[in-house]
């Protein structure tokens, strides 16, 4: 990869940047950072798929079996209404982010419902809230600096991988990207007096 796109934050609160990565959802909006979905959600927990109602893009219906609570009050067994073009597929473990509206818990991937394979930093922050070890959370865009045809500069999704690393005396963290540029990162906070720097490893 020719580009390099270098990204500096500083680990001194929980959220360090608007959320830059939006999702398709009938004007949803930007998708919320972690702490801020965990704040506004009536219920979160990570959860396996014992049945599925209904059809994208129709509303669908999930039976989920609570292996680990986050928020709220979970039972071992929760319904959860899915809206927005969300997918359920029995058997898989989700993080789930659900509001609760007319007694009914309701979810999309506004609210940062996803799979448990693509959550590994959701779980990483949200497990620390539960030993009281609170983290910073890192997120943001890497994008492809490119010429246009006029001679203008541009910017481009990546479409590949790209390692973004944390840097401070405390250590090295590293994430990927996702094909698009979107990464996420939680992260011990740092020493205000030298902070983290993050980026992007061409």
């Amino acid at each position: 990869m020719n580009a390099r796109t270098v990204l500096v934050a500083s680990c001194v609160a929980a959220v360090l940047a608007p959320p830059s990565t939006a999702e398709a959802c009938g004007g949803g909006g930007p998708v919320p950072s972690t702490p801020a979905a965990f704040t506004a959600a009536t219920a979160v927990f990570l959860g396996t798929v014992e049945n599925v109602t209904g059809e994208v893009p129709q509303a669908i219906v999930a039976t989920f079996l609570v292996t680990r609570p986050y928020r709220g009050a979970v039972e071992k067994r929760i319904i959860v209404s899915g809206y927005c073009d969300v997918a359920f597929s029995k058997g898989v473990t989700y993080l789930v982010y659900a509001a609760e509206h007319g007694g009914v818990l309701l979810t999309s991937p506004h609210h940062r419902t996803r799979p448990l394979s693509a959550a590994a930093e959701d779980v990483r922050y949200l497990d620390s809230l539960l030993a009281g070890h609170p983290k910073a959370v890192v997120y943001g865009d890497v994008f492809r600096r490119i010429t246009q045809p006029n001679g203008s500069p541009a910017r481009q999704a990546l479409f590949e991988t790209l390692a973004v690393v944390a840097v401070s005396r405390q250590g090295r963290r590293s994430v990927f990207t996702d094909r698009w540029g979107p990464y996420r990162s939680s992260l011990l906070p740092a020493n205000a007096s030298y902070g983290w720097n993050a980026e992007a490893d061409a």
